[in-house]
């Protein structure tokens, strides 16, 4: 129960993106720590694994030939608009801060 103003769209995406962001910064501290790309979608609240140094979107670590086309898309698209993020009360408050600046 948000209140947007403006292109509530576009706010939905940028909020989410920064929360995305804020979220990947915790994953990356953790990183070492975090062995399988289970721990890393449940840190980010979607679909997610670990390619090289970034994390990527999707549910499935793609393989040899997929690989190589998934690396020209940009990394963690969470603006995935079927995925709902969990929202805990700490994100409700950045959505509200985000919209509003």
């Amino acid at each position: 129960n948000v209140k947007f103003f403006g292109n509530k769209r576009k706010d939905v995406l940028r909020c989410r993106k920064k929360l995305i962001l804020r979220r990947m910064k915790r994953i990356k501290e953790k990183k070492k720590r975090l062995k399988s790309r289970v721990d890393v979608s449940k840190e980010l609240g979607v679909p997610a694994f670990i390619s090289g140094e970034r994390v990527r979107e999707g549910g499935v670590e793609p393989v040899g030939e997929e690989k190589l086309q998934k690396r020209t898309r940009i990394w963690v698209i969470c603006l995935l608009r079927n995925h709902k993020m969990k929202q805990d009360k700490d994100d409700e408050q950045e959505y509200r801060r985000i919209s509003i600046s």
